[in-house]
């Protein structure tokens, strides 16, 4: 159940870093954020992405969009870090991860778990 769960939280860490280094790529904003409230830094980050989505779907030749099609395995060069910007230990959990996000991941690796079994 424990290995469904990791295999798909690898999965989709590898996906939602793509995703922002391909925005960083094209918005420099968003590779150092300037001080703003985090409101407005969600908005910039909104815009981000309906401004990509949008590019998408109407410019099929942008170059930047070419480019990351060719390298497939593009990795953004910044890691995402714990929100506490704690450590990841060797068992894969951050050293300041609480009971409360232990209940959520086991919560998640059971609902994977029994949808894979299907």
């Amino acid at each position: 159940m424990q290995e469904s769960f990791n295999r798909s939280h690898s999965s989709l860490r590898s996906a939602i870093e793509r995703s922002f280094g391909i925005l960083k790529k094209r918005w420099k904003i968003l590779t150092r954020m300037p001080k703003y409230s985090e409101e407005t830094q969600h908005d910039i980050i909104i815009a981000a992405f309906a401004l990509h989505n949008y590019i998408r779907k109407n410019d099929k030749e942008d170059m930047v969009f070419t480019t990351f099609e060719q390298h497939p395995d593009y990795m953004g060069c910044d890691e995402l870090r714990d929100v506490r910007g704690s450590v990841t230990n060797n068992e894969g959990t951050s050293s300041g991860t609480s009971n409360e996000m232990k209940k959520i991941r086991n919560d998640i690796a059971t609902l994977i778990w029994n949808a894979r079994r299907r």
